[in-house]
């Protein structure tokens, strides 16, 4: 048994957003119903996602433990069919701009009447409301217009996050507003309509910083010209390192491992406010002793002092890490055609319903037929369908 065992999910998105909110809620055992286009998903075949060895790593990562159903939604039987599932589902997702779902004439007051019970999810780039509510957006130009570029890089150079982290959070916070209105829907009796923006979830991210500027005028600077080069990464003889933070009693022991117990009683640099006046002096000095040693030699070093750092990991450093590892955030799943594949596994655990990944992600309509006879369609129904590319 896993946490969600027994909630049914018609999920009609797309892409990154709603995928990565529905396939948290499949890990966690819910019965999610992906509802793909005739063809199928467009991230299937979408050539920056696709592998040398043929694989959709981003189809992969996004919708494991789901079953799927091809249905034309502009064609009225497919309609119908979807309205079918509709009735028997305790969620309905899409990330659609708003509008669309609404022409294709599954919007939540068409969706509600048919189900009053169903907790209808949504997902948009600005919101539901104001006048670029209907404006469409990617990752990149949600980090552009939510600030996000300008706090990993500068106004003068802007720098976007390497992760798709306005797809993936937005995506998070639906994910937790669904769970939310299922535990209300339990509580209370009360179903309704739930919607997340990507705009929203990146002041949602920021909230520190913007409720400081809100209330003091200039941003909050980044971790090292707010608290200076002990807060900070550095080039060793072979990798990166960073630190994070020096406590005043931890000075003494930084500086015995470092070889510099001359800087505890300079005077240039004996107090906080001191070293954070001559953070640039500082930082050098601390450079030029970090290339004596390689990363590893210096983390377990200034570990042994009681400093708090740690290796700057690449992509190939973390996926052998052997914390990830142990704690199964790198786990391996079957994927037809091709054995045994490592992807990253479930983040949350529970110490009495352990989660799996139980399943690949679906070939294109892989279970169209078992879910239409699901539903009591007869074999001679579901060959009408297959020959008007219904389903």
């Amino acid at each position: 048994m896993l946490p969600l065992d027994g909630i049914k999910v018609l999920d009609i998105t797309e892409a990154h957003v709603g995928p990565y909110a529905t396939v948290l809620l499949a890990d966690l055992g819910a019965d999610v119903i992906k509802v793909e286009r005739p063809g199928g998903e467009r991230v299937r075949l979408r050539g920056l996602t696709v592998d040398k060895k043929g694989i959709p790593s981003q189809f992969l990562a996004l919708n494991r433990n789901k079953r799927s159903i091809v249905l034309d939604l502009q064609k009225e039987k497919g309609k119908t069919i979807a309205l079918q599932l509709v009735e028997r589902a305790d969620v309905f997702v899409q990330n659609m701009r708003p509008g669309v779902i609404e022409r294709l004439g599954l919007g939540y007051e068409e969706v509600s009447k048919r189900n009053p019970k169903i907790i209808y999810a949504s997902a948009s780039p600005w919101g539901l409301k104001g006048p670029d509510a209907t404006k469409p957006a990617y990752d990149l130009t949600g980090q552009a217009r939510g600030g996000v570029m300008t706090q990993t890089g500068s106004e003068e150079n802007p720098i976007p996050c390497g992760p798709a982290i306005a797809d993936h959070l937005t995506g998070l916070y639906l994910f937790s507003a669904i769970v939310t209105g299922l535990l209300a829907r339990e509580r209370t009796g009360v179903a309704q309509h739930v919607d997340v923006s990507m705009i929203g979830s990146l002041v949602a991210l920021q909230c520190r910083e913007i409720t400081h500027y809100l209330i003091n005028g200039p941003p909050i600077l980044s971790w090292r010209k707010l608290f200076g080069a002990i807060w900070s990464p550095f080039k060793t003889k072979d990798i990166w390192i960073c630190i994070a933070g020096i406590p005043e009693v931890r000075w003494p022991a930084f500086c015995k491992v470092m070889g510099l117990e001359h800087l505890v009683n300079d005077p240039r640099f004996a107090t906080p406010q001191a070293r954070y006046e001559r953070d640039e002096e500082l930082c050098d000095i601390f450079r030029q002793v970090f290339l004596k040693k390689s990363g590893m030699e210096w983390v377990k070093e200034l570990e042994e002092a009681d400093i708090v750092v740690a290796p700057v990991n690449t992509l190939a450093d973390v996926v052998e890490d052997p914390q990830a590892i142990a704690n199964d955030y790198i786990m391996e799943q079957d994927y037809p055609g091709h054995g045994k594949v490592k992807v990253a596994g479930v983040p949350v655990h529970f110490s009495k319903m352990p989660v799996k990944l139980r399943s690949p992600s679906p070939e294109v309509g892989e279970h169209s037929h078992e879910i239409l006879q699901e539903l009591g369609y007869t074999w001679e129904e579901i060959a009408q369908l297959v020959s008007e590319e219904v389903i």
